[in-house]
């Protein structure tokens, strides 16, 4: 049984969309933990990126760290913000709706 499934969700602006970026995580996190059988599902996003934190957010991730000045991308430092979910948070919130 997998305990980890590296997953990159990036959204390109479309003018057409079936879902929301929420909606869509959440069906992920819906497969990963019933037909995969996750424990833990990790992300790792910007932390300007006001809009991926409120997905995870919404969805019941947990800021678990912070690293200042991790990657160098184009000559700028960028810092990154560690979220995590837990299979047990996940059933405990009911698979929280979106």
């Amino acid at each position: 049984m997998p305990t980890l499934a590296p997953i990159e969700l990036h959204t390109p602006r479309l003018t057409l969309r079936w879902m929301t970026e929420a909606e869509a995580l959440q069906a992920l996190l819906t497969y990963g933990f019933d037909t995969l059988g996750l424990n833990r599902v990790e992300a790792d996003i910007d932390p300007r990126n006001t809009g991926s934190q409120r997905v995870l957010e919404k969805l019941g991730f947990r800021q678990e760290g912070y690293m200042p000045e991790r990657w160098i991308v184009d000559g700028v430092t960028a810092d990154t913000a560690f979220y995590g979910l837990l299979h047990s948070d996940w059933m405990a919130r009911g698979r929280s709706a979106v």
